[in-house]
C-alpha cells in the first residue's frame, strides 16, 4: 500500500490535573528525520518517544510538538546563587564604605541583580505519567498513518492513469516507428540519387546498404521495450509494502532518460510530438513521487 509522507494529527488528554498537548507534523523527505519540540522534563526520555516515532514512519520529516499544563507534574523551584550573592553584598558594603555620602545614589544606578535568583522544573516524570504520554504519541502517530495511507491511495490512482496515458502514447511510438523508419531511408534514397545523378555517378548497391544500415541506427524499439519495463515495475511497486519512493523516483528517471534518446534517435515530428507529451506526463508523476515513503 503507498504511503503519502504528509500528515497531520492533533491530540489533547488529561492526566489527574495535568493537559498534555500533542501535535505531530509530517512532509517529505529523502530520509527519516525527526524533530522534538518538547519541555525539559521529558528530555531524558528524547530517546523512547523516537523509538515510538520509528515504529510508525520509514521516511520523511516528523516533527513533534508536546506541551504540558498543570502544576502537579510539571513542578518548579526557585534556587539562589549564594557565592554570587555574597559578592554582590561585598562590593555594596565597599561603595557604603568609601562613598558615604553618595553611596546611595550609586547603588540606584546599578543593574538589577536578576542572576541571583533561578527557576527551574523539576525533571521527575513518574513511570505511569511516562507511559501516558507514550500511548498518547502512539494515538497520534496512528492517525497520521491513517492520513498518510488515505493521501497514498489518491497518489496511487493519479499514478496509475498517467501510466495508462504513457502505455497510450507508447502504443502511437509503436504505431509511427516502422513509418517513421521507412520514411528516413526513403528521404536518404532520395537525396543520394539526387547526388548520384548530379555529379554523373554510377549506383552502388553499397550505398543502399549503408543507408539501411544508417536507417537502422534510428530505430527504437529497444528504448519502447525498456519503457514497457519501467512502466510494469511501477504498477508492481504501487501494489507492495514499505518504502518504495525512492525506487520509483529512480524508475522515473530511466523513463526520462527513454524519452530523451528517442527523442534524439527518431527523425519524425509526429514521434517527437509523442516524446513531448510523454515526458511531460512522466514528469508529473515524478513530482507526485516526491511525496511517496
Amino acid at each position: 500500500m503507498v504511503h503519502s509522507m504528509t500528515g497531520y494529527a492533533q491530540i489533547e488528554s488529561w492526566y489527574n490535573q495535568t493537559k498534555v498537548s500533542l501535535e505531530i507534523k509530517t512532509v517529505n523527505h529523502r530520509f527519516l528525520d525527526i524533530s522534538l519540540n518538547i519541555p525539559h522534563l521529558l528530555n531524558p526520555y528524547e530517546d523512547k518517544l523516537k523509538s515510538v516515532i520509528r515504529s510508525f514512519f520509514h521516511r520523511g520529516r516528523i516533527d513533534l510538538y508536546l506541551s504540558i499544563e498543570g502544576n502537579d507534574v510539571n513542578q518548579q523551584k526557585i534556587e539562589a546563587n549564594w557565592e554570587l550573592i555574597n559578592q554582590y553584598n561585598e562590593i555594596i558594603h565597599q561603595i557604603q564604605d568609601q562613598y558615604p555620602q553618595t553611596s546611595d545614589q550609586l547603588l540606584r544606578g546599578l543593574p538589577a541583580f536578576s542572576d541571583l535568583l533561578q527557576v527551574t522544573e523539576i525533571a521527575d516524570a513518574s513511570d505511569d505519567f511516562l507511559n501516558f504520554i507514550l500511548e498518547l504519541l502512539q494515538s497520534a502517530c496512528q492517525s497520521v498513518n491513517e492520513m498518510r495511507q488515505i493521501e497514498g491511495k489518491r497518489l496511487a490512482q493519479d499514478i496509475h492513469e498517467r501510466v495508462y496515458t504513457i502505455y497510450s502514447l507508447v502504443q502511437k511510438l509503436t504505431n509511427q516507428r516502422e513509418i517513421a523508419k521507412d520514411q528516413h531511408y526513403q528521404r536518404m534514397v532520395d537525396r543520394l540519387n539526387e547526388l548520384l545523378t548530379k555529379n554523373n555517378l554510377t549506383q552502388d548497391d553499397r550505398f543502399y546498404h549503408e543507408l539501411a544500415i544508417l536507417a537502422e541506427k534510428g530505430d527504437i524499439s529497444e528504448e519502447i521495450t525498456r519503457i514497457h519495463s519501467h512502466l510494469k515495475q511501477i504498477e508492481l511497486l504501487l501494489d507492495q509494502q514499505g518504502e518504495i519512493g525512492r525506487k520509483m523516483d529512480f524508475i522515473t528517471q530511466e523513463l526520462i532518460r527513454e524519452s530523451n534518446t528517442i527523442g534524439s534517435k527518431a527523425n519524425d515530428p509526429l514521434i517527437s510530438e509523442y516524446i513531448v507529451e510523454l515526458k511531460a506526463t512522466v514528469e508529473k508523476i515524478k513530482e507526485q513521487v516526491q511525496n511517496i515513503e
